[in-house]
């Protein structure tokens, strides 16, 4: 069962964040349901993989899909500057973002407990790398791995892993 799209010309990398919430990176930037995801709306994720039934069980019963509609650009995100992200991921409450112009973005995401809505604070992470790739955490080394190509091209053998200290103290 589909549950919504993307919204993104071209699908780069999918992740759930703290928040539970889905985020979809990719052209043109970070999309997820709702400009402000959580909530108690119909549009909310997941109460909108239901929208209009009376639950979960009642949506695949009835086979609904695409009931979430399209994801949308995500505030806390396009407000980072992000553009065309290969790789998010997500550790603890934090996200990573690593976009094609040799950025890492680093996002807390909490939950506001009044409203259920995500709140995000910002900060560049890492900058200077060519054509990001990919990204990682080594919880051993307590390390933000972030893979590049310096070829920007996609040549075997040329991926670089830059290797930067966690620092998860926003």
């Amino acid at each position: 069962m589909s549950v919504g799209a993307n919204g993104l010309q071209v699908d780069l990398t999918t992740a759930f964040g703290p928040d539970n919430q889905p985020y979809f990176g990719g052209v043109r930037g970070v999309n997820s349901f709702n400009p402000d995801p959580g909530g108690s709306s119909p549009s909310a994720w997941p109460q909108c993989i239901f929208r209009g039934l009376a639950n979960l069980q009642a949506a695949f019963n009835a086979h609904a899909s695409n009931l979430c509609l399209s994801a949308v650009p995500n505030v806390g995100f396009s407000s980072s500057g992000v553009s065309q992200p290969p790789a998010i991921i997500s550790h603890g409450s934090y996200m990573y973002d690593a976009s094609v112009t040799g950025t890492v973005v680093q996002f807390k995401v909490t939950v506001d407990p009044a409203t259920g809505l995500s709140k995000y604070v910002f900060r560049t992470y890492l900058s200077g790398t060519t054509f990001n790739t990919g990204l990682g955490v080594a919880d051993d080394l307590q390390s933000l791995m972030t893979f590049t190509d310096p070829s920007a091209v996609g040549s075997p053998g040329q991926e670089v892993i830059w290797k930067a200290p966690l620092c998860e103290d926003m």
